[in-house]
Parts: C-alpha cells; sequence; structure tokens
C-alpha cells in the first residue's frame, strides 16, 4: 500500500476534463490549446476553432486529428462503425510520447454512434425511437468502455466536449417558459454518472466583450444552474480569450 504524505504527496493523476456549453461556445477552441493535443473530431466542427486561434492568438497551432466521417481513402465511414473506431484511435494515443491531451470532440456525436451500433449489433434499422428498454444496458457498457476503458487507460489529460441541454420550466401566473439549468447532452441516464467519469466539470459560453467582440468565457465552479465539478480549485469565470494560460499552467501535462 502507498502512502501520501506532506513530504511525499500522491503523483497527481491526469485530468479528465468535461467541457460543455452550447454550439459555438468555444468548448473545441479551449481544447485545442491544450499541448500535444490529438483530437478525435467526431462531428467535423474544427475549422472554425483553428481559423479563430490562428487568426487572433496561437499562430503556431499545431495539432493531430482522426476523423470519424470518412476512411483515408475517402469512403465514408458508417454511423455504426464509428464507435469500434474511435476506441481503437483513442488506444492509438496510448504509445505516442508527442500527444499529451486526448480530446473526443464531441460526445453528442459519440451517443448516436453508439445508439447505432447497438441496434445495428440487434439487427434493427438505424432509428433511436428503435430503442427498447434492454438495448440501453450495452449502450451504457459502450459508454464505459469509452470513458472509463480507453480514456482513463491511456495515462494523458483527456477532455471531452458535449453540447448541453437547457433545461426548463414553465411557471408564474403569465406560464411564461425560463430556464433552470444545463445538463449534457447525452443519453441512456450515462449523465449521471459523469461525475465518476471526469476529475473536472465545466461550462463554456461565448459572451459580448467590449467593442461587441466575442469573448468566450469559462466557468468550473457549480452554479445554481449547473452541476459542474473542480478539482483544480479554479475560483468563479475565467475569460478564456484574455487568459487561457490561467487554466493550462494549473495542469500538469
Amino acid at each position: 500500500m502507498k502512502t501520501s504524505s506532506p513530504e511525499t504527496p500522491k503523483t497527481p493523476s491526469p485530468p479528465s476534463i468535461l467541457l460543455i456549453g452550447p454550439p459555438g461556445g468555444g468548448k473545441t477552441t479551449l481544447a485545442l490549446q491544450f499541448p500535444g493535443v490529438a483530437i478525435m473530431d467526431c462531428d467535423g466542427n474544427l475549422d472554425g476553432p483553428e481559423r479563430f486561434l490562428r487568426k487572433e492568438r496561437l499562430k503556431s497551432l499545431a495539432y493531430k486529428y482522426e476523423s470519424f466521417r470518412q476512411y483515408d481513402n475517402g469512403k465514408p465511414i458508417a454511423v455504426e462503425d464509428a464507435f469500434p473506431l474511435l476506441v481503437e484511435s483513442v488506444k492509438a494515443c496510448y504509445s505516442n510520447p508527442t500527444i499529451k491531451t486526448v480530446v473526443i470532440d464531441s460526445l453528442t456525436h459519440v451517443n448516436e454512434f453508439i445508439i447505432r451500433n447497438v441496434l445495428a449489433k440487434q439487427n434493427k434499422t438505424k432509428n433511436p425511437l428503435e430503442m427498447e428498454m434492454r438495448d440501453w444496458i450495452p449502450f451504457k457498457s459502450k459508454a464505459y468502455q469509452l470513458l472509463v476503458g480507453a480514456l482513463q487507460g491511456c495515462g494523458k489529460t483527456t477532455i471531452c466536449t458535449c453540447h448541453e441541454k437547457i433545461l426548463t420550466e414553465t411557471a408564474g401566473i403569465d406560464f411564461k417558459e425560463r430556464v433552470i439549468g444545463y445538463s449534457p447532452a447525452f443519453q441512456g441516464g450515462v449523465t449521471d454518472y459523469f461525475g465518476a467519469f471526469f476529475t473536472d466539470m465545466w461550462r463554456c459560453e461565448a459572451r459580448q466583450g467590449l467593442g461587441g467582440e466575442q469573448e468566450f468565457w469559462v466557468t468550473p465552479t457549480k452554479t445554481p444552474k449547473s452541476d459542474l465539478k473542480n478539482s483544480l480549485l479554479f475560483d468563479g469565470p475565467i475569460n478564456v480569450t484574455k487568459s487561457a494560460q490561467t487554466i493550462l499552467e494549473r495542469i500538469k501535462v
């Protein structure tokens, strides 16, 4: 049994970070700024963040990426085949010393990869509405296979991006709908266990700065509307557009 003490503290494990937020909220833009990035490009959403970084603040941007839209020969990848290819690609990062950060962009598309894969193995048509109660058991198993078996096994900093689901309620005498919270857009009840899969869960959003310029902000601390996780002990929202280094300096990769 090992011992952690003030004199010989436990060596920190690499962080595993979930970034949630609306489309265009800066999730991919933040992930690309980590060192030695390998992007598992599940949603084909790299061009905009790359243009922004090369133009504004990171002209030397360089990263590795794997697409799950088509094979290298240009042949389209069937959606049901994308999930096992994703797991293989993550594991291929293990032995590459130049890769320091593994990013899955985004889990919202991986959700569909898994559904299609489960339905294909059940010989059903590829319609999520055909998922039966028993089909969600292999769905959860495959999600666990990726988030724990593949990602946590790589020994590197890992980041997953995920669109958010807006939670609303109708209240008041005028029955107006109001936003009461945000949660990751992932099915099968797996989000109930995200706190066990990730060391940190942060919310990203775009805000209008001075002069009307767009700024990207990260909220790492819990709010009344978001059940977040902050193992790195950041204080309050962080303006990533102006000081992404605030985050990167605290993460040893």
